[in-house]
């Protein structure tokens, strides 16, 4: 079964049950691919049915069924993609990993009380300070353009009064059982709203856009399959220069250690979140290279795929609306592309024989995420030669080093006869 199929399938189900503003969008995305005069006619006929200005919050949470999970490889710019989406007026979103922050007081309630949890008892944690505490690197250098905050005065104030209405009416609905997927999708919306962001669901239901920013696959999926429909992502960049990244990153927070250094050899080649992906899903490579090299070009093949019109805001990176800057040094994304990160050689670390060798270990990776390389210079790796990065890692004496010479041409002989295996769990993916 074809896209085209499958949305109308989806869309003659929901009409039959009643769900209109969901077979509404099942049609609009059909006839974005079709043009055809049948589905436009659906499509007149709904929009009939459906009074668009007097939707209430409720019934637009309760139709939200499309999910767009962002996931990264290694150092790939999830985090910039990440904000380029953000303003696209189609797409909802939280800032990544912030549903454990500052949201902590309510959704880890509720997650580790497996859902039994009162309505009141939620709504009286809504009361916080609403600041961005993520926890991981990138976001402790991300500051916006001009802004003290990144939430306008009133947000607390709108995003409680929007929440309290959702999970009341939720558990009148559903005699007092709020589900995860519900609080979830209450959790977005609730915060878009208190953005003061327009939802103009007559163009189609918004994705909401999950970053968990998550190294734990099963956690990923599980809120994939909060939706009827998904379009999954795997932010990419060219091996050489994401495991250059990761050294670097790694040494900035002094946890460059031979233990960390050899896990990266293993992160690369069966990568947890990528394998459980594929899986289950059709994952789409998204390049960081192209994405700053063409961002126009890359992102309107990625608005095809989402079946969503291009808009111009997908050039730029915000968070919460406002302009996103990379705060690592005087440079910027303001301008929307960052050249220099991905033309690193990272020559700290790897000598030309590291990278090809590096290259040759994952060759069924770089021709998964279409990236190109010197086959010739392949047949010239001398494999014997130390890995040049060995001279910053510190050893207790020359036997501990010797022994993680040999270690690491272990697992390098191992990634080399599982090749076969790396192909297979790949062929589940396409790149942009």
């Amino acid at each position: 079964m074809d896209a085209y199929e499958g949305f109308l399938l989806a869309a003659e189900e929901h009409k039959k049950n009643g769900e209109y503003l969901l077979a509404y969008d099942y049609y609009n995305m059909a006839y974005s691919v079709s043009g055809n005069a049948d589905d436009l006619k659906q499509l007149n006929d709904l929009r009939k049915k459906i009074k668009f200005n007097d939707l209430s919050d409720y019934e637009i949470v309760t139709s939200l069924q499309k999910i767009i999970s962002l996931n990264f490889y290694g150092r790939s710019g999830s985090i910039y993609c990440g904000g380029l989406l953000e303003g696209h007026t189609q797409i909802m979103t939280l800032p990544p990993g912030i549903i454990y922050s500052p949201y902590i007081n309510i959704y880890t309630l509720f997650y580790i009380t497996k859902g039994n949890t009162t309505v009141q008892e939620i709504i009286q944690r809504l009361d916080y300070q609403p600041e961005l505490k993520e926890q991981y690197e990138e976001c402790i250098s991300i500051k916006v353009e001009q802004q003290d905050s990144i939430y306008p005065v009133e947000y607390g104030k709108k995003f409680k009064a929007v929440m309290e209405e959702l999970l009341i009416k939720e558990s009148e609905v559903k005699k007092g059982i709020i589900s995860e997927s519900f609080l979830y999708k209450a959790l977005v919306y609730a915060h878009t709203k208190a953005l003061d962001r327009n939802i103009n669901v007559s163009n189609g239901l918004p994705y909401i856009l999950d970053q968990q920013h998550e190294n734990n696959g099963k956690m990923v999926s599980k809120f994939i399959n909060f939706f009827e429909y998904n379009r999954v992502l795997v932010t990419v960049r060219n091996i050489t220069q994401n495991f250059g990244s990761m050294l670097a990153m790694m040494e900035r927070q002094k946890l460059l250690i031979p233990p960390r250094v050899l896990n990266l050899f293993k992160y690369f080649s069966f990568n947890s979140v990528l394998c459980n992906l594929v899986h289950d899903y059709c994952v789409f490579f998204l390049q960081i290279e192209k994405v700053n090299l063409s961002p126009k070009e890359t992102m309107m093949k990625l608005c095809k795929i989402l079946y969503i019109d291009y808009e111009e805001k997908l050039e730029f990176p915000t968070l919460n609306g406002f302009r996103l800057y990379d705060a690592y040094g005087s440079y910027s994304y303001k301008y929307g592309a960052r050249i220099e990160g991905i033309e690193k050689k990272y020559d700290k670390y790897f000598t030309e024989n590291d990278r090809l060798r590096l290259t040759n270990l994952f060759i069924p990776l770089l021709d998964a995420m279409n990236y190109d390389y010197d086959e010739e210079g392949l047949e010239k790796i001398d494999w014997n030669e130390d890995f040049l990065f060995y001279k910053i890692l510190k050893f207790k004496d020359n036997e501990e080093k010797i022994n993680y010479r040999l270690y690491i041409n272990h697992v390098c002989d191992e990634i080399l006869s599982r090749r076969t295996e790396i192909v297979g769990y790949l062929s589940n993916t396409v790149t942009i």
